[in-house]
């Protein structure tokens, strides 16, 4: 980031020898860790990234049902997966991940009904899961926090958005930045983002990605910015832009982001 520039990393290539959709990714420490997803079946394999080493490890494999579209986020030194779709039928059910031990522990399922497509994060020592597809009950803006001490899950605030799925989140300064995403896949698409407040448990309107809408997009964070890369607004409107936002920078004439990177 500090000098705008992509390197190639290694590829990481799964047990039919190919790349993969709608995984879920973490960090914990210096490590990167990718699961599940659909490559030419669905999968519930488990990887570690050492940026060090430029090398892929492979770990114990997930043990719930194979799936897609699940959530992942880390609190401290523990990782965290579920919900998702599995054999036609979607999921509620998370595990937590404890690479010291290179183990899997399942603990209460999320909340209601099972959701495809929520956007996971953590701030401090909770971990979030924010909108998604509740079956057939159809797009939600519900938030939902999770604390590993009591084990339990309380649901917060509902975004005042629109309800949502396939949004991005990234964090930065214990307040956490939520935006895009879709509406029944193929048919609505946002640019507009949220900030939550965990202190308040309150949301307030941010700034708006100043690009396409787009669903399926990449957010994450290096120090105080954060960044939203790629993603897609059906056929034909895939994306490899990269934007950098920065929380309260005042440049004239709004918005506070700045395409930094694209073709």
């Amino acid at each position: 980031s500090e000098t705008d520039t992509w390197t190639q990393k290694a590829d990481l290539i799964d047990i039919n020898g190919e790349g993969r959709t709608n995984a879920v990714a973490f960090a914990i420490d210096n490590y990167g860790y990718v699961g599940t997803g659909y490559s030419i079946d669905v999968l519930n394999d488990f990887w570690q990234y050492d940026p060090s080493l430029n090398q892929w490890t492979k770990k114990k494999k997930f043990p719930g049902d194979k799936r897609w579209h699940a959530t992942g986020f880390s609190i401290g030194q523990k990782g965290y997966i579920g919900s998702g779709a599995a054999a036609n039928s979607d999921r509620r059910d998370f595990y937590e991940y404890d690479p010291a031990t290179d183990t899997w522990t399942q603990i209460a399922d999320h909340p209601g009904q099972a959701l495809v497509g929520a956007t996971g994060f953590s701030i401090g020592d909770k971990g979030y899961v924010a909108f998604g597809s509740k079956n057939t009950a159809g797009v939600t803006s519900e938030l939902w926090e999770y604390d590993p001490l009591s084990g339990l899950w309380t649901q917060k605030s509902s975004c005042p958005g629109s309800s949502r799925d396939w949004a991005v989140a990234f964090v930065i300064a214990d307040k956490a930045y939520i935006g895009t995403g879709t509406v029944n896949y193929e048919t609505t698409y946002y640019n507009d983002f949220w900030q939550y407040d965990p202190v308040t448990d309150s949301w307030a309107p941010g700034d708006s990605l100043p690009a396409s809408a787009r669903s399926q997009a990449v957010g994450f964070a290096i120090g105080d910015k954060g960044y939203v890369a790629t993603g897609w607004a059906g056929v034909g409107y895939f994306f490899n832009d990269l934007w950098e936002f920065t929380p309260g920078c005042e440049v004239p004439g709004n918005p506070t982001t700045t395409n930094i990177s694209s073709q």
